[in-house]
């Protein structure tokens, strides 16, 4: 199943289909087992994406995004295409190009984000949990138990691929 908006024209409606095309970024170290989400919290200012990796590691992150634009947090089986042609292995942080939750508000005219160029649209792929957020700055990512930066603004993303 692929990304699929219908729009209303004169006369019928228009269907246009979009594939996700999305980065994974690349982390400082990478984990063993897939993170579960354990807690979204948005105070208009920031919103921390509190995170668990359930194995010997017993590793805890937070995912921080200054003034982001919106978020979502959705069960993984409603975002189905992006699974279908995609196993996402140790990868949990992308950079969404397009196919994504900005591309279906996109479709609708009371959406005005639209017209941003620097709105960016990351996704968060936890164990059961999936987090859309739309920001304009990149994620911190810290490792909370050693309190070191996985991740900061401005480092480059892995090799965009569409899944």
């Amino acid at each position: 199943m692929l990304f699929r908006s219908d729009e209303c024209v004169a006369g019928g409606i228009a269907e246009t289909t979009m594939e996700p095309r999305v980065e994974p970024l690349t982390l400082a170290g990478e984990l063993k087992a897939h993170p579960s989400v354990v807690a979204v919290n948005y105070n208009l200012s920031e919103l921390r994406i509190l995170l668990s990796v359930n194995d010997d590691s017993r590793i805890e992150l937070q995912v921080l995004f200054r003034t982001p634009a919106g978020f979502r947090v959705l069960d993984e089986s409603d975002l189905l295409e992006f699974w279908e042609n995609h196993k996402h292995g140790s990868d949990w942080l992308y950079l969404v190009h397009e196919g994504g939750w900005n591309d279906l508000e996109s479709s609708r005219d009371g959406y005005l984000s639209r017209h941003q160029t620097d709105l960016n649209e990351y996704l968060i792929v936890g164990r059961n949990e999936c987090v859309s957020i739309l920001s304009y700055e990149q994620p911190v990512v810290l490792d909370i138990g050693s309190k070191r930066s996985l991740l900061q603004p401005g480092l480059q993303a892995k090799t965009a691929r569409s899944i």
